[in-house]
């Protein structure tokens, strides 16, 4: 059995954590989560997901910066960064762990500080350390309900979804805007452009569009016509975390996330053409989440983490609907690899450990950060056992 991979199977949100030929380890039965509701600090299993980490903070006055799809595992998606509505206000998910519970390829088990050198490889470096089964985060304290913004923009042409991006991008950059969730969805073949905001204030509960003026270029995007202007205060574990749902609608589905470090006209180009012009159907869609504030202020060697300075992350969803439809899946999976080469001859493409091109993370990363993450490997797992991930291969001894 030494030679035989070993694949990790945390939420089961990845198809990588079921491999044929391999032994699956299956955390589902770590899945527990416990809250000190003095501290804020969060016990979380290496099984567990987001909806259950949500559910047992909800009643807390806290909240761990995570991800928006309640079925995806809180393991994967911290080890690689993890984006949230959160984000922008107090950093990705990596930034709230405070320890990791480790079980290393010769079968020990250790606790892992996060300002140590190997917690500095977990923090972006992924599954290729060994087994996190606990992860301990600090959470942070969220208004019982934030204020939520949906604005569906009118756009019948293509020049309309160029100008509203452009818009957008330019109030992402706006100093009143450094701490809002925000995530545009470009719907293929659809005429609007819906987009979503979410506000936390720490002073004050907001309750409607009024309690927060400079929110209003929100409203504006373009000077477009908007089908939809809805701003209402919205519980964040249940309302506010479900809110891409909606968008990201359950399907057969070939995905991609990809990073971007401006929304320049070229890559606004290549958005729309995509989305209106050379899409494979009207199912598939993609989300346009805002990096930057509190995700670009961490300094950029405080985590094996690379391109906090990245504006955007793209999540790119090729589907379809039947599982018998192999003609739709080949137009799906070819609409979703073209995007990602039309969008590299931009020159603004950022490889990350979610959407390195090869099995390898070797173009995720830079040269000083990979060869420090190459001799952690070699010292915490020299002959490779977990591999079966977006693989930092060992440095040679």
């Amino acid at each position: 059995l030494a030679s035989v991979p070993i694949a990790v199977a945390g939420g089961r949100h990845s198809h990588a954590c079921m491999v044929t030929d391999s032994i699956v380890i299956d955390l589902a039965s770590f899945d527990s989560v416990s809250v000190d509701r003095a501290t804020g600090i969060v016990e979380v299993g290496g099984g567990a997901r987001l909806c259950n980490l949500d559910a047992a903070t909800a009643s807390t006055g806290w909240a761990v910066p995570t991800g928006t799809n309640g079925d995806t595992g809180v393991g994967g998606l911290t080890l690689a960064g993890g984006w949230g509505w959160l984000a922008r206000k107090h950093g990705l998910s990596a930034d709230a762990v405070v320890e990791y519970r480790l079980a290393k390829a010769d079968g020990s088990i250790v606790d892992v500080p996060r300002q140590s050198d190997l917690g500095w490889a977990l923090a972006g470096g992924g599954g290729n350390f060994g087994i996190v089964l606990r992860f301990t985060f600090q959470a942070v304290r969220v208004p019982h309900n934030p204020l939520k913004g949906e604005v569906v923009y009118l756009a019948p042409t293509q020049a309309s979804v160029a100008a509203i991006l452009a818009a957008g991008d330019a109030v992402v950059h706006s100093p009143a805007f450094d701490d809002v969730g925000i995530a545009f969805a470009l719907p293929c073949g659809a005429p609007v452009v819906p987009t979503m905001w979410v506000k936390y204030d720490d002073e004050r509960e907001l309750t409607s569009l009024d309690d927060a003026p400079a929110l209003l270029p929100a409203t504006q995007l373009g000077g477009w016509l908007r089908l939809a202007n809805s701003w209402q205060a919205a519980e964040h574990h249940t309302t506010v975390q479900n809110m891409l749902a909606a968008v990201q609608s359950r399907s057969y589905i070939y995905e991609v996330a990809l990073s971007i470090t401006a929304m320049t006209p070229e890559v606004i180009d290549v958005l729309v053409g995509a989305t209106r012009d050379w899409y494979p159907n009207k199912e598939s869609t993609i989300v346009v989440a805002a990096l930057g504030g509190a995700i670009a202020r961490v300094p950029e060697d405080d985590a094996a983490l690379c391109h906090r300075r990245a504006s955007y992350w793209l999540i790119v969803e090729g589907k379809w609907s039947s599982p018998d439809d192999e003609a739709a899946a080949t137009a799906a999976r070819a609409w979703t690899k073209r995007l990602r080469a039309e969008l590299r001859k931009t020159g603004e493409l950022l490889e990350t450990p979610h959407t390195a091109v090869d099995a390898r993370a070797t173009a995720a990363y830079t040269p000083d950060k990979l060869a420090r993450l190459r001799e952690l490997k070699a010292t915490h797992d020299p002959t490779n056992m977990f591999r079966l991930n977006r693989n930092i291969e060992p440095a040679r001894q």
